[in-house]
Parts: C-alpha cells; sequence; structure tokens
C-alpha cells in the first residue's frame, strides 16, 4: 500500500477532506463581537476604551454582513445547473404577472380622466386580463398532483407505487421540456434505475439531457444507470458532464468519485471524492460511504498516511455504521438488491475498522 510514497514526501502535508461552513462561522462570530461590544458600552468607558469596543461593534457587524454575503452566493453558485426555470423561456412569466397586476391596481386607483366613466374600467380589466392568461400558463407548466403522490410513496418505500404514479403523471404532463412535466420524467429514470429496468431508465435519462442539456439531472441519470450496467468508464463521461453542469454540488462530485474507483481510476476518484467532501455531504450514510471509497482510493494510489487516517475516521464512526446496520435490517420494504447491497457496503466498512484495529495491536 506504500509504493514508497512515504519515503518521498515524509513531509506532505495533510489533504483536507472536511467541510468547514466558513461563511456560517463568519455570522455567529461577528454576531458575538458585535453583542458583546455593545453590551460592554452599557457600563458607560470612557475615552479610548469607549472607541475601541465602537470599532469591534463595526468590526462584529461588518464579519456578520460579509458572512451573510458569503452564505448567500455561496447558496446561488450551488444551484448553477439545478435550477428548471433556467434556459426555460418561461422565467419572465412570474415578473410579467406582477407587473400587470401592478398596473391594474395603478390604473383602477390614479384619477385619469376619460371621456366616458365605462371607459375607466378598461384598462384595469385589460391588466387583469393578461395577468389571468399569464397566471394559466404558470399552472399548465406546474408538476401535477400525481407526481407529489409519487414522490412521497418513494419516500416510504413503496417503489412499485410511485412508479405506477409517476407514470400516470407522465400521462398527464408528456412534454418533458417543461418545467413541471421534467421533474416527473427525472423521478421516473430513478425508479426505472433502482428497480433494474436499465434500458428503459437509459432512454428517460436521454430524454432528459435532449430536453435540457444545461441541467444536471440527466446526465447525472445517464452516468448513474451506466455505472449500475457495469460500464463504469462511460458512466465516468456522463458523470464529468454532470459535473460540468453543477460544479457545486456534493452529489454530484460523489457520483464521479464512485465511478472512477469502480473504473480503477485512482487519482480520479481521490480527486473527486475529496472534493464532494469539502462541499459538505449532508447525509450521514453517504458520508460514510464517501469516506470508507476514499480510503480506497488512497490505498491504491500508494497514499497510506492518509488511508490510515481514513480509517482511523471511519472507526470513531462505528456508531453510525451500527445505526446504518439496524435501519437496513429493520427496512424490509426495500427493495431486496438494494438491500443486499447496503448490507455488502457495512460488511466492508466493518473489515476495514477491523483490519486497522489489528495493525494497531500489532503495533
Amino acid at each position: 500500500m506504500g509504493n514508497g510514497t512515504e519515503q518521498l514526501h515524509p513531509h506532505r502535508p495533510r489533504r483536507r477532506v472536511a467541510h468547514v461552513p466558513w461563511a456560517a462561522m463568519a455570522v455567529i462570530a461577528g454576531l458575538l463581537l458585535a453583542a458583546m461590544a455593545v453590551a460592554s458600552l452599557e457600563l458607560r468607558p470612557e475615552g479610548g476604551a469607549r472607541t475601541a469596543l465602537w470599532v469591534v461593534a463595526a468590526l462584529g457587524g461588518g464579519l456578520a454582513l460579509g458572512g451573510t454575503a458569503a452564505l448567500a452566493w455561496g447558496r446561488l453558485r450551488s444551484r448553477r445547473g439545478l435550477h428548471l426555470s433556467a434556459g426555460g423561456g418561461r422565467r419572465w412569466l412570474w415578473p410579467a404577472t406582477l407587473a400587470l397586476l401592478a398596473l391594474a391596481i395603478l390604473s383602477a386607483v390614479l384619477p385619469i380622466p376619460y371621456p366616458s366613466p365605462w371607459l375607466s374600467l378598461v384598462p384595469p380589466l385589460l391588466f387583469l386580463a393578461g395577468a389571468a392568461i399569464l397566471i394559466v400558463r404558470i399552472l399548465s407548466d406546474a408538476t401535477p398532483l400525481t407526481y407529489h403522490r409519487a414522490l412521497r410513496a418513494y419516500r416510504e418505500g413503496d417503489a412499485q407505487r410511485a412508479l405506477a404514479l409517476v407514470r400516470q403523471a407522465v400521462v398527464e404532463r408528456p412534454d418533458g421540456a417543461s418545467r413541471g412535466a421534467y421533474g416527473v420524467h427525472y423521478l421516473e429514470a430513478i425508479l426505472l434505475r433502482e428497480s433494474g429496468a436499465l434500458s428503459e431508465a437509459r432512454e428517460v435519462a436521454d430524454r432528459l439531457v435532449a430536453w435540457r442539456p444545461d441541467l444536471y439531472y440527466g446526465h447525472a441519470e445517464q452516468g448513474l444507470t451506466l455505472l449500475a450496467a457495469g460500464d463504469a468508464a462511460t458512466a465516468c463521461e456522463a458523470l464529468e458532464r454532470a459535473v460540468e453542469r453543477a460544479p457545486r454540488l456534493a452529489e454530484a462530485h460523489y457520483n464521479l468519485g464512485m465511478a472512477r474507483a469502480e473504473a480503477g481510476d485512482a487519482a480520479g476518484a481521490v480527486e473527486a471524492l475529496e472534493c464532494a467532501l469539502r462541499l459538505g455531504l449532508s447525509d450521514e450514510v453517504t458520508h460514510l460511504i464517501a469516506r470508507y471509497q476514499l480510503y480506497r482510493a488512497y490505498s491504491d494510489a500508494g497514499l497510506a498516511r492518509e488511508a490510515a487516517d481514513m480509517v482511523r475516521w471511519l472507526r470513531r464512526r462505528r456508531g453510525a455504521v451500527r445505526r446504518w446496520r439496524e435501519t437496513v435490517a429493520a427496512d424490509l420494504s426495500a427493495p431486496r438488491a438494494r438491500r443486499r447491497r447496503d448490507e455488502a457496503m457495512i460488511a466492508d466498512i466493518e473489515r476495514a475498522i477491523a483490519g486497522e484495529n489489528r495493525n494497531a495491536a500489532a503495533k
């Protein structure tokens, strides 16, 4: 596992794989500084002490505002490639509707002279009619109720009912390029892939890409379907396109790292999985899997020290691994293939932890 790497680079810096919420920490620290400084001003200090407290309060307020701006900017960047409305040609509908409603109110309230009292009703009615037409267009683009029922069934583990409902929703919204229908077809692709109908899932994923090549979802489903079919090399290409669309999405880098690991590209897997962890994986199980796969990629890349650090991290999360095993055992409604996959991954992680324990005992 060493390949001489430790001897060649004995003092190389540690690799950063943890997500650090700098912006949120700046907001908290700034608010605390400002609050403490303002509270201290109630003691009525004199001279330079009072000036210093005002400076600290201003610095704290600036730090909090800067952190808030950074949070907003980060959230905006993280949504790149994920907005269904972006590039769909209908972004103007809501602003135009609000503008027409505002004009209707103004034309009804402002005392504009008309030759006849009846004519004064014409402009507000025309503006209201235009707003109503736009609202009808917005509602026609909305996600059907059947989709939400399918999504609830999927989250409850009833995949068969979810697939039946989503197919019904597809009939209701056949035009996948619209915002409401695109989400329906995306859920259909996920359900087909997870049920093992990979050829059908690939067809739906290809249609998603054809409808909206600017979005992350279709490329991600293409890659995940190819990965499930055993074509890891081609899956990497599709998932790389998904990362290009959503470069700030941790899940995108995680999927790419998993595919590169499956394809035997250890260096590429290290790069993608480290990026996913730095961006922050919110799900505990996904975080565990990413750390384990990164341990394996470190081992294959000859990064022995990093691999040992990763196993030690996994060992400190044995409680999370145990909770995961208990959840899998209790979830009898999950598809059998998924349960077997989860049980195999849990066993692999437990073996890695046990191997590290044996190595520590031998030393």
